[in-house]
C-alpha cells in the first residue's frame, strides 16, 4: 500500500494515472507500463504498509483534483519540452517586430 498524495505534484505522468488508479492494486499495470529503476525506487519511499492477500478490494470513491489541489508553484504537466524552452525567445522577437513595425509604420 502506498501513499502517493506528497507526489502527485512531481508524477511525470501528471495527476490523472495515480488519481484514476487510486484505491485499486495496481502492480501489474506499474511493472506493465516499463516505469524505470528510478521510479520503482521512488515508488518504495511512498510504501505505508502491506495487503492482506485475503481481504477484498475496497469501495472506492472518486474525488475530482482538480489543479488547485496542487500547489501551482510545483504543478507540472508533461508538456515540457523544446517549446518551453523557445517560448521566451520568441516572445522577446514577436515585440521586437512589432516595434519595428509600428516605428517604421
Amino acid at each position: 500500500v502506498l501513499n502517493m498524495t506528497e507526489f502527485l505534484n512531481r508524477h511525470p505522468g501528471g495527476l490523472d494515472p495515480i488519481n484514476d488508479l487510486g484505491g485499486y492494486d495496481i502492480t501489474k499495470q506499474f511493472e506493465a507500463i516499463g516505469h524505470s529503476e528510478k521510479a520503482k525506487a521512488t515508488a518504495r519511499k511512498f510504501i505505508i504498509g502491506k495487503l492482506d492477500p485475503n481481504s477484498k478490494p475496497p469501495v472506492v470513491v472518486r474525488k475530482q483534483l482538480a489543479k488547485s489541489d496542487v500547489p501551482i508553484t510545483e504543478f507540472r504537466t508533461n508538456q515540457s519540452g523544446l517549446l518551453e524552452y523557445l517560448a521566451p525567445y520568441i516572445a522577446v522577437a514577436f515585440a521586437v517586430l512589432l516595434a519595428l513595425y509600428f516605428i517604421t509604420g
